[in-house]
């Protein structure tokens, strides 16, 4: 019988009551009655412990209505949660907070163990079904768990293993491709295919990504190879990551690639003005996500709905590199889709993961704010790469570094989809040295710095001459690498001796308040589409590597526009007008030059070479003296 002191607990719980015996049976047990006399005098321990768990159960019944949870007073059995299942306030709904708060965890010793153990079980596979299946078990716990590769990877027999399954020529293809991966998440890199590392980045910018198709043709027709056949890593942001998932996680031509590219265009931007600005409003989605999605997934069909980005390395395919921007940290940041894992311990500086979809990496590379929605995947949102990385050529020498870090890098190819910014000088550049931008020494200081200080929605745009100027902090912010490369002609022969660059504490949620502004007439939708335009610009980067890469290893082929030409423009004669512009550029002889670069097989080193030429020389001259 319960001690009279805790009979309110009566009407709680049986965990309550259950509680309350154990507490009762330590303290060496209570009379089961007690005379009036008795009960008014009887120790207040017990009425005590009772007050204290009815506190509890009190603030757990609040915290419970909070959350909507509901008690059911017939049933005598634990109360079952009936929660929502969305938040349009874009939070954790209720029901993933209740999943997260009572989710069983793994501590990181049961993770180790477990690590050890499938590397210890494959390794005792005898027969191919079995050696199979604890791949296949090793795999998925890696993907699951990253980190564990270290501790796979360090095993003395295991990668010797997978590469003596890899080489077999008894086993299945099967068997051969998923020993492939595994030791691809283990951190195993192929060799490169020249004398350094091949890199191929690809720009965003929309439909645009039709001239950045006729340059990747050229390369392919005059070499002769696909291009997954002439690059070790393959990076693309927005647009660019829809081709690059095309030419290597289906190992489509540059041919087979514009036909799938085109037909997506026409389907997903064909679409009229009123039901793309009630989608704004609604949404803030311009085009139907739902119809991106559907189209993502028919696109990669043949490789299956269900495949993971990893699963392209089960065949002998570039490293790809997928770039989305994470909007939900307090600093924009890149997250990078991969189809491969670092070494063990050379970990990336850029978030990522392996484990996600083709489509889904697609989605949220391409999600460009207020033309699709944002994607939700784990703990981040998700928009275009471009927004922070339009050009992800630092990016993927940042990659191919970590991944072959005893390689220099031997040919990078940036592919851009169309450029253009404005400079007021007060000097000239040298003759034969003309600038990579476009300016004048002509007009007043006023002038200029009215156009620089253009802002949209805050300023009227300045027209001068035959352009259209805005801000410059739309497109360089930070102006310190145009900069560098104005220095850079100017005194050619000088090095940079110190470079000062001044900022002003801007925050970069202010940036992003601007950038989601919803705009109230046709107008001010045109601004904010020159805002986004800018966001698409790629030249900054390309003048860093420019100038900071040899001339011999660094090949930058983007086209000039010859008229206007937006993210979502499918008019069949400005396509026609751009791609023979695009297919003549003057930039033959750079891509002649990548195709060389490309090509070259592995003797010596360049790097070795000159090293010792440079020691034979110091030889000689102390030989002489």
């Amino acid at each position: 019988m319960i001690p009279r002191g805790s009979a309110e607990l009566r009407v709680l719980c049986p965990v309550a009551q259950r509680c309350l015996h154990t507490a009762t049976s330590l303290l060496g047990g209570v009379p089961s009655q007690l005379s009036q006399n008795e009960q008014a005098t009887a120790p207040t321990y017990m009425g005590y412990l009772a007050g204290a768990i009815n506190a509890i159960m009190a603030k757990t019944a609040a915290a419970s209505h909070l959350l909507g949870l509901r008690s059911d007073p017939a049933a005598n059995a634990p109360t079952k949660p009936v929660v929502t299942q969305v938040s349009e306030s874009g939070a954790p709904t209720k029901a993933q907070f209740l999943k997260h708060t009572f989710e069983k965890r793994t501590s990181r010793t049961e993770v180790t163990n477990k690590t050890k153990a499938l590397v210890k079980q494959l390794l005792l596979a005898e027969t191919s079904r079995s050696k199979l299946v604890r791949i296949q078990e090793l795999s998925s716990h890696i993907i699951s768990f990253p980190p564990t590769r270290i501790i796979a990877a360090h095993h003395p027999r295991l990668i010797a293993d997978l590469l003596t399954t890899v080489k077999s020529p008894s086993v299945s293809d099967e068997l051969r491709a998923e020993a492939r991966q595994c030791l691809t998440l283990c951190g195993c890199q192929p060799a490169v295919k020249s004398r350094g590392v091949n890199l191929l980045s690809i720009d965003g910018g929309g439909t645009r990504g039709m001239m950045g198709l006729e340059v990747l043709e050229q390369l392919e027709q005059i070499s002769g190879k696909k291009i997954c056949e002439l690059f070790d890593l393959v990076i693309g942001v927005s647009t660019g990551s829809i081709i690059a998932s095309l030419l290597i996680g289906k190992g489509y031509s540059v041919g087979e690639c514009r036909t799938v590219y085109t037909d997506v265009s026409k389907r997903l931007f064909a679409q009229n003005r009123l039901t793309g600005v009630s989608g704004v409003v609604l949404n803030h989605s311009y085009y139907d996500t739902k119809k991106w999605v559907k189209i993502l997934k028919e696109l990669f069909q043949i490789i299956g709905e269900d495949t993971t980005i990893i699963e392209t390395s089960k065949t002998c395919v570039p490293r790809l590199s997928i770039v989305a921007s994470i909007v939900n940290s307090p600093v924009l940041q890149p997250y990078i889709f991969r189809n491969y894992e670092a070494p063990a311990g050379r970990d990336s500086h850029y978030r990522g993961s392996t484990g996600y979809y083709i489509w889904q990496a697609i989605q949220a590379s391409a999600a460009a704010p207020l033309y699709f929605e944002e994607v939700k995947l784990g703990n981040y949102v998700l928009q275009d790469g471009g927004v922070i990385a339009n050009n992800p050529t630092a990016i993927g020498i940042h990659e191919a570094k970590l991944l072959w870090p005893e390689e220099r890098l031997h040919c990078v190819v940036s592919v851009g989809n169309g450029r253009s910014p404005y400079i007021f000088r007060n000097y000239e550049a040298p003759a034969g040295r003309d600038s990579h931008y476009r300016g004048s020494t002509g007009y007043y200081i006023w002038q200029a710095i009215q156009a620089s200080a253009a802002a949209p929605l805050y300023f009227e745009e300045v027209k001068l001459g035959n352009y259209v100027l805005q801000d410059g902090g739309v497109i360089a912010n930070n102006p310190t690498a145009i900069g560098i490369h104005e220095a850079k002609l100017l005194w050619p022969e000088e090095r940079l001796h110190c470079v000062v660059s001044v900022g002003n504490g801007r925050s970069i949620c202010d940036l992003e308040q601007e950038q989601s502004m919803v705009p109230t007439a046709l107008s001010s939708l045109q601004k904010f589409n020159r805002i986004v335009d800018s966001a698409t610009d790629t030249e900054v980067v390309h003048m860093c590597m420019h100038d900071l890469l040899d001339q011999n290893v660094y090949f930058r082929l983007n086209p000039y526009m010859t008229s206007p030409y937006g993210l979502d423009e499918v008019d069949p004669e400005k396509w026609v007008l751009n791609r023979f512009p695009a297919f003549r550029f003057t930039n033959t002889v750079k891509i002649v030059g990548a195709i060389i670069g490309l090509n070259k097989c592995r003797l010596m080193r360049s790097d070795m070479f000159v090293e010792i030429c440079r020691k034979w020389k110091m030889l000689l001259r102390g030989f002489f003296r």
